[in-house]
């Protein structure tokens, strides 16, 4: 419940935006009625000022909001198992980038990631993560400040693992005149999350990752993106994740590293392709005794691009 709470109230604002990004006031007929719904649908709060006729009083009609939206679909395969089926969604949400004003709001940039695996006639895994700054200052090419997060998932690579937290971090963008681009987001952040064991000592469970208990303590989490590429020629882009988190009621501690490298080819001005390589490193101790795993996957897949 403490998970869930806490991961309400991260998701809450980013989800307020993206209903703000349905919606469009100049929209008619049909379209104006599926927005509204949509927008309802994701955040009921600003769908009942839509109904309300409340939205005047706070949104701007003539606004455009900065942000890019991919849906890649393709398949995977892990190797402790075979192929499957993934279907993701990845928002970036970029408006600090338009303001003026060095101060930036709560959530001005932020990234919403959303995955789906299905095998065995049934979606396996299943994986949220959101990242959003909560104060920060702007400067020419990075928004150094508090960001928060909120992470959920149960997958094969990664086990089940939810973490939320806050802690400094920076966006950075940067471009040439020739096209020529690097993009990057890092945090390091306290955390409180929760983990399925690798081993259970309560159960005399060594290895076997079973669903209860379920360690829920204090942690750390760090994270960086990066990202190099043309525009037009396509980019490659790598990403390091590591976890930590102590068990309150049981002296465990659980380690996770995730590493992820991706290239990315454009097709056309909203298709490109994408191959990507993900491994997984875990680790846990309870008093001597150690346990270590390691998974990797592949995956191909065609990514559209808004």
């Amino acid at each position: 419940s403490i998970m869930t709470t806490f991961g309400g109230m991260a998701l809450g604002e980013a989800l307020y935006k993206i209903a703000e990004l349905v919606y469009d006031e100049n929209s008619a007929g049909l379209e104006r009625t599926l927005r509204n719904a949509f927008a309802f649908l994701i955040n009921p709060v600003f769908g009942y000022k839509i109904f309300t006729g409340q939205t005047s009083n706070f949104t701007n009609p003539f606004e455009q909001h900065l942000y890019s939206l991919k849906l890649p679909v393709g398949f995977y395969s892990l190797s402790s198992r075979g192929a499957g089926f993934l279907v993701s969604t990845q928002l970036e949400y970029k408006d600090y980038l338009k303001k003026d004003a060095v101060r930036v709001n709560p959530y001005d940039w932020f990234s919403l990631n959303i995955s789906l695996g299905a095998y065995d006639n049934g979606i396996r895994d299943a994986e949220i993560s959101i990242t959003g700054v909560l104060t920060g200052k702007k400067t020419k090419n990075t928004l150094p400040g508090l960001y928060g997060i909120f992470e959920y998932s149960r997958t094969d690579l990664k086990g089940k693992i939810s973490a939320v937290g806050i802690g400094p971090g920076v966006v950075l963008k940067s471009s040439t005149d020739s096209g020529y681009f690097f993009n990057s987001n890092s945090i390091v952040s306290v955390i409180f999350g929760g983990t399925d064991p690798s081993f259970d000592p309560d159960n005399c469970h060594f290895g076997k990752g079973t669903e209860h208990p379920y360690y829920l303590g204090p942690g750390m989490m760090g994270r960086i993106n990066l990202e190099y590429g043309k525009t037009d020629f396509g980019s490659i882009s790598t990403s390091l994740s590591q976890y930590w988190i102590h068990s309150m009621f049981t002296d465990v501690n659980e380690f996770l590293t995730i590493l992820s490298f991706d290239l990315h080819y454009p097709l056309s001005k909203r298709l490109e392709l994408s191959v990507g390589y993900d491994y997984s490193i875990r680790n846990a101790l309870f008093q001597e005794i150690r346990f270590h795993r390691e998974k990797h996957s592949v995956r191909a897949l065609s990514v559209y691009r808004f």
